[in-house]
């Protein structure tokens, strides 16, 4: 091949590829702007609070002292409430389907149902996170407005899922802060049996009451678990209370049976953050970030 065949050669492969990755970019750009159209279609009326507003409104709510509930509604709790199974930690029960109807059906001015909606796409997407790290496709957000919507009905306000673990990785100062806001407060932790009492006492206070779970399959539990919270909750001249859950899939039909049955509450939802401080690695994102734990412990004793 001569000088000039070669470089007509280089010419024509260069423009090949320049040809080919502009169709490949063209079809992406096109696949993108349907999957933007169905989440549209899905939720129309989606106003979707980030982590800072999130937080800001728990904080209003308990300082006013207001009957609020923080649920955080995630995969697992879907797929069961749609009587599927994907939990490695609950098991399906009829009963805990129901139970997640209703507390998907729950309305109200401080009813706070959180769902995992961060994806750059869609412009809900918080400075640090990464898939893996509370980051979802939006294929996963189209699947589980999917699962969601025949539960919600009109999906309007929406917050933050990952919202307090969020600030626990990248805002320690403010997640102490929120912290020592619980501590002023009568609080009922309601988690797994094994967490360190010492744990539950560094994040909300020493007089912070606890009702422990089994590791897995805390439904089971359900009565018992209720009955000691009520009974914690209603001993001392009906205090406002927080009652912070980590029992997984089970927290949200808790959080849905107290709230029935309590006025001077808030009910929040903390998942697996507690993992973290336990030092269990359960999540992806908390092996992922390689948080040093032992800080944000010191600087809660502070």
């Amino acid at each position: 091949m001569n000088y000039k065949k070669k470089i007509t050669f280089i010419i024509a492969i260069i423009f090949c590829f320049i040809s080919v990755n502009n169709y490949t970019n063209s079809n992406k750009i096109k696949s993108i702007h349907l999957l933007l159209k169905k989440i549209n279609s899905l939720a129309p009326d989606l106003v979707f609070h980030g982590a800072e507003k999130t937080l800001h409104k728990i904080t209003e709510t308990i300082e006013k002292k207001e009957k609020g509930i923080f649920l955080r509604f995630g995969d697992g709790e879907l797929f069961t409430a749609n009587g599927k199974t994907r939990s490695k930690y609950q098991k399906w029960e009829k009963l805990l389907e129901m139970e997640l109807r209703e507390a998907l059906a729950l309305d109200g001015e401080n009813v706070m149902k959180a769902i995992p909606l961060h994806n750059k796409k869609l412009g809900t997407i918080e400075p640090g996170m990464f898939i893996g790290n509370h980051e979802h496709t939006l294929k996963y957000c189209i699947l589980f407005l999917e699962l969601l919507k025949p539960f919600w009905g009109k999906i309007r306000n929406a917050y933050s899922h990952p919202a307090l673990h969020y600030f626990a990785i990248y805002r320690q100062r403010e997640f102490v802060q929120f912290c020592k806001l619980i501590k002023k407060h009568k609080c009922i932790f309601v988690g797994n049996k094994d967490i360190p009492l010492n744990i539950v006492k560094t994040l909300f206070g020493k007089k912070c009451k606890f009702v422990p779970t089994p590791p897995k399959n805390a439904y089971d539990k359900i009565k018992r678990i209720e009955k000691e919270c009520l009974e914690k909750a209603t001993n001392n001249n009906n205090e406002y209370t927080i009652i912070v859950t980590a029992m997984g899939i089970g927290s949200k039909a808790l959080q849905k049976r107290i709230w029935k049955k309590l006025d001077n509450v808030f009910l929040l939802d903390l998942g697996s953050l507690i993992d973290y401080f336990c030092g269990w690695k359960t999540r992806q994102w908390i092996e992922d970030t390689k948080l040093d734990r032992k800080k944000i412990l010191r600087m809660l004793k502070n």
